[in-house]
């Protein structure tokens, strides 16, 4: 074995090693993030339909209001938004 292809025998499972871990740690962000994401998100849209003077589910799907459906949806985007916002830093 010529001395190059020792060196690079010696050096490439080290590094294959580091891009896992930081491949695994990057996975690991991207899904706790995600998943806090979501749960603030839910929370949002629990608390929305729980503080309203009415029943949300029965006036959209019921009644038809879509001003309604346009407001919920619009705060939604907007609590979207500012979660994506918090989560990229």
């Amino acid at each position: 074995m010529s001395r190059t292809a020792f060196f690079f025998a010696q050096v490439e499972p080290d590094w294959q090693a580091a891009e896992f871990q930081l491949f695994s740690r990057h996975l690991l962000g991207s899904i706790v993030f995600s998943v806090v994401g979501l749960l603030v998100f839910l929370g949002a849209l629990w608390l929305i339909a729980k503080f309203s003077p009415f029943c949300v589910v029965k006036e959209i799907e019921e009644d038809q209001n879509t001003a309604l459906a346009i407001i919920i949806g619009s705060v939604l985007i907007g609590i979207a938004i500012i979660i994506g916002a918090a989560i990229q830093g």
